[in-house]
């Protein structure tokens, strides 16, 4: 099902598109985390379907192909659906208070990390 919904996610994204973000998911160690959900919201609540989602590669990375410029959320969880569980992984983008991201048309903004810690 993981799969399925990875592949489902790479498809959605504007494929060829010059505005993206890439970064890497860690743990709070700074282990990179492989098969984590980054999700990417217009809506600063991040409740709800996201508006673009992937999975990070065995390293931890992740590249997002926007359709547009603007504001985003990014936040990240290591299974998809559903309200968040105790014992859960789930992040949020790193040195933004609000987990966003502002990025022009035909931008490429690199180096942005989001931790993964367990939900109590």
């Amino acid at each position: 099902d993981r799969e399925r919904l990875a592949g489902e996610a790479v498809s959605r994204q504007s494929d060829g598109s010059p505005t993206r973000l890439r970064g890497r998911v860690t743990d709070v160690e700074g282990k990179p985390l492989e098969g984590q959900f980054v999700l990417v919201y217009r809506d600063e609540g991040m409740i709800g379907r996201p508006d673009l989602l992937t999975t990070s590669d065995e390293e931890g990375g992740f590249v997002l192909n926007l359709a547009k410029g603007g504001k985003y959320y990014l936040g990240a969880r290591n299974r998809f659906g559903g309200p968040r569980q105790p014992g859960e992984l789930v992040g949020k983008l790193a040195e933004s208070p609000d987990s966003s991201v502002e990025v022009a048309d035909g931008e490429v903004v690199e180096g942005l990390a989001i931790t993964m810690e367990e939900m109590w």
